[in-house]
């Protein structure tokens, strides 16, 4: 009998604790921030998914997953940051003042990334998206080399002829029929990742990377890297138990009792990787038979920091995490401020 109620005080000490953890810890923090910092800071809480749970309400009632943010932004244009909780109950910060922002930069340190989705972290974990710290810091300032208006600039006949490509299949395909729907969102994002990432990251030569699946279809790299991200975060919308699964081990939940969706999901993962390894490793023989090859693009100055320079912080798992970043970041963001120009235009 004494075993029952030692070991049913352990769970109540348990529950007790998650509580405090998950539910009550974070509403001390909030209501101590927004007292101290009135309308400088906006609050966004939804318990269990936090801010997830903030993009799919977005989504039913606005259309839009930041429909709701940005009406918050709209009605307190003052706001200087967003706090709200995540999935384990931690209280993040969004940073929207240019000031704030600059702290981060220069003093990433101080700062720390909440673990996100093991999708996320399977695709990302050691691309300038998810490090944080001094990590980040030496990514940020290697990509800093590339990433200013003079080189950028170099890039706009690039831009260019592919957006002419593009846009004349589109035409050639109307001249053939014109009762055809145009998906405008999915065209700039087109684009985008063949600009933006395949070209400027892998050389102006290179063609969109294709990737086939176990099942045999097959699809642009950006195409199956969002529906990648798609479907790992309607796991959590439609399955609790991923969703526990997830609080518990967090970044390793794939690992333990996966499920057949997640299963399927990690071998997705692992072969997209795969293919861009493959395109890598063929670029980096290339260099090694013949180092006058090098160009003046992502993957061979990272080759080049290898290869030549013998730089230890350079891995070549950091030029696929990079890639598949920002392939993503930029693909994602051309979608989302597409349609917020036609939401705007109507």
């Amino acid at each position: 009998m004494s075993l029952l109620i030692i070991l049913f005080c352990i769970i109540l000490l348990l529950l007790t604790y998650i509580s405090f953890k998950i539910i009550i810890y974070p509403q001390i923090q909030i209501f101590y921030l927004k007292k101290k910092y009135g309308n400088n800071i906006e609050i966004i809480y939804h318990f269990g998914s936090g801010f997830l749970q903030e993009f799919k309400l977005s989504f039913e009632k606005e259309g839009d997953s930041f429909g709701r943010i940005r009406k918050i932004m709209q009605i307190n244009p003052n706001a200087k940051a967003i706090i709200h909780n995540n999935a384990s109950g931690k209280i993040a910060y969004s940073f929207i003042d240019p000031d704030l922002i600059k702290q981060v930069h220069q003093q990433p340190e101080y700062f720390e990334k909440h673990v996100g989705h093991p999708t996320i972290i399977s695709l990302f974990q050691k691309s300038i998206l998810y490090l944080s710290g001094k990590k980040w810091q030496k990514q940020r300032q290697f990509f800093g080399k590339s990433f200013h208006f003079d080189e950028i600039r170099n890039y706009l006949p690039i831009i260019k002829q592919t957006s002419q490509e593009v846009f004349s299949q589109i035409k050639q395909s109307l001249n053939n029929s014109q009762k055809q729907e145009i998906q405008v969102v999915k065209t700039c994002e087109k684009v985008t990742s063949e600009v933006v990432v395949v070209k400027v990251f892998f050389g102006s030569t290179s063609q969109n990377i294709i990737i086939q699946r176990f099942d045999g279809t097959k699809l642009p790299v950006a195409q199956e890297l969002i529906e990648i991200m798609t479907d790992s975060f309607r796991q959590f919308r439609d399955s609790k138990y991923a969703f526990v699964k997830f609080l518990l081990f967090r970044q390793r939940s794939f690992q333990i009792l996966p499920t057949k969706s997640e299963k399927e999901l990690a071998q997705r993962i692992n072969n997209a990787r795969e293919q861009c390894n493959q395109i890598i490793q063929d670029r980096k023989q290339q260099l090694l038979n013949d180092p006058t090859q090098f160009k003046n693009n992502f993957l061979d100055m990272y080759l080049k920091e290898i290869i030549i320079n013998k730089n230890e912080d350079i891995k070549e798992e950091y030029i696929i995490d990079n890639f598949l970043g920002l392939l993503f970041a930029g693909t994602d963001t051309t979608g989302n401020m597409t349609g917020v120009l036609f939401i705007t235009y109507h």
